[in-house]
C-alpha cells in the first residue's frame, strides 16, 4: 500500500469511528506537522459535514477525483465533527455561504478557557422571556413563545430551581404566515470587551446547552440545535444580520435528534470562531419540529425544555491565513 492509500486509509477510518489508539496518535501527529496530509484531512472532513453521516467522505476517500467533481449543495450552517481531543486544533467556520479551514500550529500556546458574559444562562431569572424574536440589544434573552418552569412532566432542571420550555415556533412579531417549524431563544453578547484584550487575534468560542423532552409518541421527531454568529456592526442590527444568511459574518452550528429518554439531558456544543474585528455574538438555542405539518401557522412543542447554557472563551483560533492562502 503507497503511502497516500495509507493516509487515506487512516482518515476513512477516523470518520467511520474505527481508528486505533495507536493510529490515532499518527493521525494527530500527522495532522500537525504534515501540510499534505491537513489539506487530505480537511477536504474530506468538509465532504463528510456536507452529508452528515460519513458516507460521503468515505465515497471520495475511494474515488478522490470525482468526489471532487461532485456538485455539492450550498451550506446554510456548517455541522462540526469534533477532532478527538482536539489534537490538530482544527476549527470550521463560516464567512457568508463561503466555508474557511483553519488548524492549529505544531506549538499552539496554552488555550484560554474562561465564560463570556452571558446573562441568566441557567434560567434561574424570574423575569418571562418575551417573545420578540432576535434581541436588538445585548444581555437580554427574547425569542419565540416559551415559559421559565419548575419540575414539569417529569423533567427536573438540569441544574438549579428552573429550566426554558419552548412552547411554539413563533413571536408576536410573527407575520403567521406560511409554516413555521422552529422554536428559538437567543442572547446577544457585546464582544467589546473581549476585543480589548485579544491582541488582534481570532478568538475561538464554545456554545452550548442542555436539552430535554417528555417521551414522544412514535413518528414525534425533534431536533435539537445551538447556533451562532458573529458580526460587525451596531447591536441594534442584530435581528437583520441574524436573518440576512447574506450578511458577512462567522457562522455556525450544531444540532442533534432529540433521544427519547425524558431522564437524561442531552447536551449540544458548536465551535464558532470569532474575528479580531467583530462586535457582538449572537447565540441562539432551538427546538426543531422534523415532521409534516398539514395546515398554516407554528408549531406547537409538547414539552421541550432548554437549561444551563454557556459560552466559554476557548484562546485564540490559530493560522488563518495560512489556512486561506493553502498552506
Amino acid at each position: 500500500m503507497s503511502a497516500d492509500e495509507e493516509q487515506s486509509e487512516m482518515i476513512r477510518s477516523y470518520f467511520e469511528g474505527t481508528l486505533a489508539p495507536r493510529e490515532m496518535d499518527a493521525l494527530q501527529d500527522g495532522l500537525r506537522n504534515d501540510p499534505v496530509l491537513r489539506r487530505l484531512f480537511v477536504r474530506y472532513a468538509a465532504l463528510d459535514a456536507a452529508l452528515g453521516d460519513g458516507r460521503l467522505a468515505a465515497a471520495a476517500l475511494s474515488n478522490p477525483t470525482a468526489a471532487t467533481a461532485r456538485e455539492q449543495p450550498p451550506l446554510k450552517w456548517l455541522a462540526w465533527r469534533p477532532l478527538a481531543a482536539a489534537a490538530a486544533g482544527l476549527a470550521i467556520g463560516m464567512f457568508c455561504t463561503s466555508v474557511v479551514f483553519a488548524y492549529a500550529k505544531p506549538k499552539p500556546p496554552a488555550p484560554v478557557v474562561r465564560p463570556l458574559p452571558l446573562v441568566d444562562g441557567d434560567f434561574e431569572s424570574s423575569r418571562e422571556i418575551p417573545a420578540l424574536g432576535i434581541p436588538a440589544r445585548a444581555g437580554v434573552w427574547s425569542g419565540d413563545f416559551s415559559r421559565l418552569v419548575a419540575v414539569e412532566n417529569g423533567i427536573t432542571p438540569r441544574g438549579g430551581r428552573k429550566m426554558l420550555r419552548i412552547l411554539r415556533s413563533d413571536n408576536e412579531l410573527s407575520s403567521g404566515e406560511g409554516r413555521s417549524y422552529v422554536g428559538e431563544v437567543a442572547q446577544v453578547i457585546d464582544l467589546h470587551p473581549l476585543r480589548a484584550g485579544n491582541a488582534g487575534a481570532d478568538q475561538l468560542v464554545e456554545v452550548s446547552a442542555h436539552f430535554n423532552s417528555v417521551v414522544l409518541p412514535p413518528g414525534g421527531k425533534y431536533e435539537f440545535a445551538v447556533k451562532a454568529a458573529a458580526f460587525c456592526g451596531d447591536i441594534s442590527d442584530a435581528p437583520r444580520l441574524w436573518e440576512d444568511h447574506e450578511a458577512r459574518g462567522s457562522r455556525s452550528n450544531r444540532s442533534v435528534e432529540a433521544d427519547r429518554d425524558a431522564g437524561t439531558w442531552q447536551r449540544v456544543a458548536t465551535p464558532l470562531v470569532v474575528p479580531a474585528e467583530a462586535d457582538f455574538l449572537v447565540i441562539e438555542c432551538a427546538v426543531v419540529f422534523k415532521g409534516t405539518n398539514s395546515v398554516q401557522g407554528a408549531s406547537e412543542f409538547p414539552g421541550h425544555y432548554v437549561d444551563q447554557v454557556e459560552v466559554l472563551l476557548r484562546g485564540t483560533s490559530g493560522v488563518w491565513a495560512e489556512a486561506r492562502n493553502g498552506d
